[in-house]
C-alpha cells in the first residue's frame, strides 16, 4: 500500500459550516474539503454498530464483491457480512458496496442530509427505482477499497464515517491524462504498466468516525479502508452542480434523463 499520508497535500477541514459557507468557499468552487461537527446528532453514530447490522439483517442479502478479482463476487446476508469482516486475513477481500437495502427501512431516521447537499431529485424520490435514489450504504472489511473512478454522471457526492477509517486520494479534471481512466489502481500502483501515473499528485484526506467527506463534481477519487467499517454515501444535484451534470447526461444523450433534473431543478430553485 502506498503511503499517502506524509508527503502529500491534504484537503481542507471544516466545522460545521452552514449553507453559505459551505457553498462559497467549497460547494460552488468545486472543492473537496473534510467536514466535522455534523454528525453529532445523528441516531446512526451510536445505533448502527455490528450488533445491530447482524441482528436485524439475518435474511437481507447483498452481493460482495472482491477488490482484485471483480469477477468474483459472493452473495451473503448483511449479518454474515460482518462475521466475515471481523474474521477476514483475506488478501483480496471482498467488499460489499453500493448496497441499498437501507431506503426499505427506517434506516433513513438515523441521519439527516446538511441543507448543502439537498438533492433536487427528492421530490420525486417516491417515484424513482432505488438505482436512482443515489444512495448507497458501504459496508467493507480492513484493506478493501473502491478504486479510481469519477461519480455517476458527474453529481456531486457526501459520504459518512459510521465506523473504521478512510484513506482518500482526489485528482483535479486536469489530471486524468495521467490515470489510465481509472484502470490503475492508486494504492499500489504499477508504473511499469502506467508510468505517466508518477506524475499524478492527489490531494489526500484520511477519514475517521464521525466525519463527512464532500466530493465535488469531475474530480476523479479513490478510497481505501484502513479500518473497516461502516459509510454511508449520497449523491446530489443541486444549483452547485447542475450545470455540469446536465451537460454530461447530454454528452452522454441521457435526453430524458436530462428532462426530468431540468424540472426538478426548476422546482428546486422556486423553493429556494
Amino acid at each position: 500500500m502506498r503511503n499517502y499520508q506524509t508527503g502529500y497535500s491534504m484537503i481542507d477541514t471544516i466545522h460545521n459550516p452552514d449553507k453559505n459557507e459551505f457553498n462559497e468557499k467549497y460547494g460552488k468552487k468545486g472543492i473537496p474539503v473534510l467536514l466535522k461537527g455534523i454528525m453529532d446528532n445523528w441516531a446512526a453514530t451510536t445505533k448502527w454498530d455490528s450488533t445491530y447490522f447482524k441482528t436485524r439483517f439475518t435474511h437481507t442479502e447483498g452481493i460482495a464483491v472482491r477488490n482484485l478479482d471483480t469477477t468474483d463476487k459472493r452473495k451473503m446476508t448483511i449479518g454474515d457480512y460482518f462475521n466475515y469482516m471481523e474474521s477476514t486475513d483475506d488478501l483480496d477481500p471482498y467488499y460489499l458496496k453500493n448496497t441499498q437495502f437501507h431506503l426499505e427501512t427506517d434506516m433513513t431516521k438515523d441521519y439527516v442530509v446538511p441543507s448543502y447537499f439537498t438533492n433536487c431529485l427528492d421530490i420525486i424520490k417516491d417515484k424513482l427505482p432505488l438505482a436512482f435514489q443515489l444512495s448507497w450504504m458501504y459496508i467493507g472489511s480492513t484493506n478493501t477499497f473502491s478504486g479510481l473512478h469519477l461519480d455517476i454522471f458527474n453529481t456531486s457526492a457526501w459520504n459518512a464515517v459510521i465506523s473504521g477509517k478512510k484513506i482518500w486520494v482526489f485528482y483535479p479534471s486536469e489530471q486524468a491524462q495521467y490515470l489510465y481512466n481509472g484502470v490503475v489502481n492508486p494504492f499500489n500502483p504499477d508504473l511499469v504498466k502506467y508510468p505517466e501515473f508518477a506524475k499524478a499528485k492527489p490531494l489526500v484526506c484520511v477519514q475517521s468516525p464521525g466525519e463527512i467527506v464532500f466530493t465535488p463534481s469531475g474530480w476523479w477519487h479513490a478510497v481505501y479502508n484502513e479500518v473497516g467499517g461502516v459509510s454511508i454515501t449520497e449523491n446530489y444535484i443541486n444549483d452547485t452542480n447542475y450545470d455540469v451534470v446536465k451537460m454530461t447526461l447530454l454528452y452522454h444523450n441521457k435526453l430524458e434523463e436530462a428532462k426530468i433534473v431540468d424540472s426538478c431543478m426548476q422546482h428546486y430553485m422556486s423553493t429556494k
